[in-house]
């Protein structure tokens, strides 16, 4: 039995050095995923709405499967020997997933706070600029949604 435990603490101690380069990014994810967890739970509460299971293991698989596929796509990078570019695909998958999720904590926190009181002008400026601004800084992001617009365009013009 020893020989499975020690067996079992020594793959696991292995995996978790070779995840070691993006230990930062899942732990940033985690902070990001549980803030708009709360986030929305708050929200949820402050407009009357009960607090949901549902939502709570939404909350959790959708943690399991963002922090798999990063997970995923490190271990493909570095076993293909392209560990700098499996890097950058992790971050920017990161950036991009911190970056919808900043605009649904910004949307959720509009909610909590009380229309046209400070905090509720601060969180409706950023939510303006994650919304709008930032969309310009990331590659790729304002072209995907511009396209998506379009799809949505052309299924209001074939039900009318």
């Amino acid at each position: 039995m020893n020989d499975i435990k020690s067996f079992v603490g020594g793959v696991l101690c292995s995996l978790m050095a070779l995840l070691d380069p993006i230990k930062d990014f899942e732990i940033a994810m985690v902070f990001v995923f549980t803030l708009n967890y709360l986030c929305g739970c708050t929200a949820d509460a402050v407009n009357g709405t009960k607090w949901s299971m549902k939502k709570t293991l939404w909350f959790g698989l959708e943690c399991f499967v963002f922090l798999g596929i990063i997970v995923f796509l490190f271990l493909i990078g570095h076993f293909l020997h392209k560990r700098e570019e499996a890097l950058f695909c992790a971050q920017w998958a990161c950036i991009i997933a911190s970056w919808a999720y900043a605009k649904n904590i910004l949307r959720n926190l509009k909610q909590i706070f009380k229309k046209g009181g400070t905090m509720y002008m601060i969180v409706d400026v950023l939510y303006f600029i994650v919304s709008f601004e930032l969309i310009e800084k990331i590659p790729y992001v304002k072209r995907y949604i511009e396209a998506k617009q379009a799809e949505i365009n052309k299924k209001r013009e074939k039900n009318e």
